[in-house]
């Protein structure tokens, strides 16, 4: 502000001598800064930005001249123009650069209320035409994002250009200026000062806006700051700020204008969309309010600690924000967590696209930090390495985001997603990151309510997540010592299978030089001596524990039907006279009744067959057991038509958003032993989808043996063990029918249609 009061003092020297000189009337001029002259946001190289408003029939040339030239004279930059307010108007009206520059006129001399006069004109026409202008103001927007890439993830940035930077602050101010839409209540401002202030101290060793990377200790001694990656840290930081708050703004706005225009395109490429829907139940005490995703009426967050990570879960998922509400309020977080806070964090990180954006929400407000303290420490740390994309936070969100391609190809999907997440945990401190984080995450699995077993597979899965890597790259792996020490590290084939996963994923998130098809085929190679080594890889169906409900709903005769609430739901156990088709009836009841299914185990005690379900009600409670009893009953006796029912009612769903590539479900079959085979079905998750392949399978005339079901983030692995009708071993036949039929019906979810049922 120092150096623009310093400009104001003299040009309004120069103005009055020009007024004197020419013997004009200073009632008739008004000389305004504009730009970030106009908001004093004046650096050492800034040009000078400044318009001489005249009154219309007067003649301004004698004055502009001798304005202008003693500036240029003084070899000072300037960018000038002389109009009057109609014709400033209509400058303003074809050029959405110039537009947004008026908006920031200030008065330096002359006539003020001419200069007054010129400021309401502007913002009148600003405010009246935004709708269609902001369009223009997004495609620039865009375009410099495109060109300047994001200030927060570059080693060198441009402190202006680049998005996040301080041009984005200004549009910020633009936009809450149309009085569209609120500006969010963030520390933006403060941001955007914090970056002049890195500017100002540029302009001692630099020329220009980009901060050159030899440059930065000069920079980072000027600002007060310890060394150049605490430089970094710090612009990286105020950068997100801005661009969160400019990501969230165009949000508001493309939702005001979808409401008005619902068939209008985002102004905004890449940001979140409207459905349209109001109101709608998406999870226990989870409210989709049509805009953002906010709390059903009796949900409380004092007391329902899992409560946030399920909102959080539901605005990745629908990639709808979370209500500013939520969280700008003071929320207490439990560790260690139980069962479901642990599922919902995992359903979070398996959520699709939408992770990035609600994560960033998550962690402007210090939501991560509560849950993960270690955290702090790496929060926009960067990466000085050439081959890093990314900053270590953001990498390892990237992480998570590319692991989600690969959770069909493991047993255990929710390994996958928390090794992605904590695979680079320890870095930022002294010493081998893979050795510390192992350590970390030996402390951190059991906060996440992992078992001792879960927590020891997570920790050798951060401590080797360089191996396979580092061995594929630079080791002879015709060498048999090689395979064995490796073999000897992983332990089994399901670590192993794992740690592929993960390696793949971290090497694509890492950056462009490690995404190569040449690198991953020498993973893949690596990976497949190894599991030769382990001669692993067959899965079998653990034993069904019988307790004591199970004997009873194996000596019962007829149907047995029981609901026993769990802790993070409901456990219903059925027990009937095995037939084919069994599993897609009771499925079908339980969708029906807007019970989601979490997990399953089926199995078979003589003539009977048993079913544990672990499900959740979508909304509310589940209903009564008589009701369930008395929809089963008639469904298994065959009076009850299950697909008309259920064509009647509406089931809720949370649709994959549209810029979410479909995902083509797999379908595979096993032989494991000499009498048992194995079907596999990985899908993303839909209204039904359990009833749909059950149903297929029941049409095939294929039984149903025993099953493994569970629904991990977006995604359902379903194992189910097949026979032949009456018990006989499947033939090669009825198997490749079978999955050929399958494929054909999953199909339908590939191309976006609705789910069909039967």
């Amino acid at each position: 502000m120092a150096l623009s009061n310093a400009f104001d003092s003299w040009l309004s020297t120069l103005f009055e001598q020009a007024i004197m000189s020419s013997k004009a009337s200073d009632k008739s001029f008004a000389l305004v800064a504009v730009g970030s002259y106009g908001r004093q946001e004046l650096g050492p190289s800034s040009d000078l930005d400044l318009v001489l408003i005249h009154e219309d029939g007067v003649i301004p040339d004698e004055v502009a001249e001798s304005l202008w030239y003693p500036i240029w004279d003084a070899g000072v930059d300037l960018d000038h123009s002389v109009r009057t307010i109609s014709t400033a108007r209509k400058v303003a009206a074809g050029d959405i650069k110039a537009f947004t520059g008026l908006l920031d006129t200030r008065a330096i001399s002359g006539n003020e209320e001419l200069a007054r006069e010129l400021r309401n004109s502007i913002h009148h026409d600003w405010r009246a035409n935004a709708k269609s202008v902001l369009p223009q103001l997004s495609h620039l927007v865009a375009e410099r994002r495109k060109t300047h890439g994001e200030l927060f993830q570059l080693l060198e940035p441009n402190i202006k250009e680049s998005y996040g930077g301080i041009r984005d602050a200004g549009i910020v101010s633009h936009l809450g200026s149309t009085w569209l839409v609120d500006t969010p209540r963030t520390e933006w401002e403060v941001a955007k000062d914090f970056l002049l202030d890195v500017r100002d101290a540029m302009s001692l060793s630099l020329n220009g806006d980009r901060l050159h990377m030899q440059s930065q200790s000069t920079v980072a001694l000027e600002m007060g700051l310890a060394d150049a990656e605490t430089l970094l840290r710090e612009i990286y930081l105020a950068s997100r700020k801005i661009a969160y708050t400019s990501e969230l703004t165009w949000y508001r706005i493309n939702e005001l204008l979808h409401q008005e225009k619902p068939n209008i395109r985002q102004l905004f490429s890449g940001l979140r969309g409207s459905s349209g829907k109001i109101r709608e139940p998406l999870a226990q005490g989870v409210i989709d309010s049509g805009g953002e995703i906010t709390l059903a009426r009796n949900a409380d967050l004092a007391s329902d600690p899992g409560l946030l990570l399920r909102i959080a879960g539901a605005s990745a998922l629908t990639q709808k924000p979370i209500s500013p509400y939520l969280l700008e309020r003071e929320v207490s977080t439990r560790t260690p967590w139980d069962r479901e806070m642990r599922e919902s964090f995992v359903s979070l990180l398996g959520s699709g696209s939408g992770l990035l954006t609600t994560w960033e929400a998550l962690d402007q407000h210090g939501i991560i930090e509560k849950w993960f303290p270690e955290w702090s420490i790496l929060r926009s740390a960067p990466q000085f390495n050439a081959l890093h994309e990314f900053t270590v936070d953001r990498h390892l969100i990237e992480c998570v985001m590319q692991s989600q391609s690969f959770v069909r190809t493991v047993e255990r999907p929710d390994l996958l997603l928390v090794a992605a997440f904590l695979h680079d945990i320890g870095k930022c401190q002294d010493g081998d990151h893979s050795e510390i984080g192992a350590e970390m995450t030996r402390v951190i699995a059991p906060r996440m309510a992992f078992d001792l077993s879960d927590t020891k597979i997570l920790e050798r899965l951060v401590l080797h997540h360089l191996l396979l890597p580092d061995i594929a790259t630079k080791r002879d792996l015709d060498d048999p010592e090689v395979i064995i020490d490796i073999a000897s590290k992983v332990v089994d084939t399901q670590a192993l299978d794992l740690l592929l996963a993960l390696s793949l994923a971290d090497s694509r998130a890492t950056g462009p030089s490690l995404r190569s098809r040449w690198r991953e085929g020498l993973l893949k190679d690596l990976a497949g001596r190894v599991r030769l080594h382990l001669n692993g890889g067959a899965r079998f169906l653990q034993p069904v524990e019988v307790t004591d409900i199970h004997l009873r709903a194996a000596n019962q005769d007829g149907l047995f039907l029981e609901i026993t609430r769990e802790d993070h739901g409901f456990r219903i156990t059925v027990g009937a006279p095995d037939q084919i088709g069994l599993v897609a009836k009771v499925a079908g009841i339980l969708a029906m009744n807007r019970l989601a299914v979490r997990a399953a185990k089926i199995s078979t005690l003589g003539e009977r067959a048993i079913q544990e379900w672990y499900v959740r009600p979508l909304f509310g409670d589940p209903p009564a057991q008589e009701i369930l009893y008395t929809d089963l009953d008639r469904s298994v006796s065959g009076t009850f038509d299950i697909e008309a029912a259920m064509a009647k009612r509406t089931l809720q769903s949370t649709s994959r958003p549209g810029g979410t590539p479909p995902v083509q479900a797999q379908v595979s079959i096993e032989r494991v032993s000499g009498t048992q085979v194995v079907l596999e079905v990985r899908a993303p998750d839909a209204p039904a989808l359990l009833y749909k392949i059950a149903s297929c399978i029941a049409r095939e005339g294929v039984e149903v043996v025993g099953a493994k079901i569970s629904t991990l983030g977006v995604d359902t692995v379903d194992v189910f063990f097949v026979k032949e009708a009456g018990g006989a071993e499947l033939s090669e036949s009825s198997a490749r029918s079978l999955v050929k039929a399958l494929e054909s019906e999953l199909a339908l979810l590939r191309d976006g249609a609705p789910v069909t049922l039967g």
